[in-house]
């Protein structure tokens, strides 16, 4: 699968996660007041940009912790990237319990930092955008 038809089933399947919580948004409106109009604009933004959108899991290796932190590379995130981190389903416990989170982004690079170093590998899933308009 080339690397469009690959954005192209990434970005559906964000779309379609989008209308999830467009659905379950509407039954929490009377409570929150707004939200699905909040999601009904993003959807009509990311419908008109030229957006490439990417996704890919990430291993943070237990063994490469320096201090509190580990930089991993990645080739498409760029200082401007908008970009999405999130544990995957096997390290979600381990990742909340270290208190992990990405706290930078420069040319190729995503830095993690940590309150407690993982004694396991943890699985990281990085969706990148980098709008093209």
């Amino acid at each position: 699968m080339s690397i469009y038809n690959r954005s192209k089933l990434v970005a559906r399947t964000f779309v379609e996660q989008l209308n999830i919580l467009f659905g379950m948004g509407k039954q929490l409106e009377a409570e929150v007041g707004g939200f699905s109009d909040d999601i009904a604009e993003i959807k009509v933004e990311l419908s008109n940009k030229n957006n490439v959108i990417i996704a890919t899991t990430i291993t943070l290796d237990h063994t490469t912790w320096v201090g509190n932190e580990q930089v991993i590379l990645i080739e498409p995130i760029t200082p401007d990237s908008v970009v999405w981190v999130a544990p995957a389903i096997a390290s979600m416990v381990d990742y909340g319990t270290c208190k992990v989170m990405a706290t930078a982004q420069g040319d190729s690079t995503l830095t993690f930092t940590c309150e407690v170093v993982p004694a396991n590998d943890l699985y990281v899933t990085v969706v990148i955008s980098d709008n093209t308009n």
